[in-house]
């Protein structure tokens, strides 16, 4: 059961890499609508959002030795961290809007202004898929993070009532505006962050 599988991702004698498969489960099983009410009940939104957004390290992803962001080998081209795996269940399931609700009671909304202003200017422009992935320990994650972010913040502000997320709209719009600069001056032959 998602309740089940919620308690060992608290537990800290579950192995890392059997929490990132945790995690890819409720992505698989639980982001695509068909158990919804199901997962919210037991508590998988709020379990997702502590995962990806709590303990956000100062320093990013890439130094931080938090057991979150510590990058496992799921397979040989796959080396992931729960923090990432997380971002990307939670980017899936903001399609529906039970989750996106579940998401803004829980302060996912409120966060991701500053946690996007965080993670945008690390976001290496031009790097290759390969060192997204299959890099081992220094596979970075920042990258996935990134995207999944502000996929997170589109279907947030898209899906619920834009009067309610003004605040929200204003805050992420300066970094919108740098993401539109970095994205312009990596077209024009600079790849920032290296």
């Amino acid at each position: 059961s998602f309740r089940e599988r919620i308690k060992q991702l608290q537990d800290p004698d579950v192995a890392l890499r059997d929490k990132v498969l945790i995690l890819h489960d409720f992505g698989f099983e639980a982001g695509f609508g068909d158990y919804v009410q199901e997962f919210i009940a037991a508590g998988g939104i709020t379990e997702l959002v502590k995962v990806a957004s709590g303990n956000w390290p100062e320093g990013g992803v890439k130094g931080s030795s938090l057991p979150e962001d510590t990058v496992v080998v799921i397979s040989p081209k796959r080396h992931q961290s729960m923090r990432r795996v997380a971002w990307g269940a939670l980017a899936d399931m903001v399609n529906y809007q039970p989750y996106c609700e579940e998401m803004s009671r829980c302060g996912l909304a409120a966060k991701l202004p500053e946690l996007i202003k965080a993670a945008v200017p690390l976001y290496r422009w031009g790097q290759t898929y390969d060192h997204m992935y299959g890099h081992g320990s220094s596979t970075d994650q920042i990258q996935y993070i990134a995207n999944r972010m502000l996929s997170c913040a589109a279907g947030l502000v898209g899906l619920m009532n834009p009067a309610a997320n003004m605040v929200f709209v204003a805050a992420a719009a300066p970094v919108m505006a740098q993401v539109m600069r970095m994205w312009q001056t990596s077209k024009e032959g600079v790849n920032l962050g290296e």
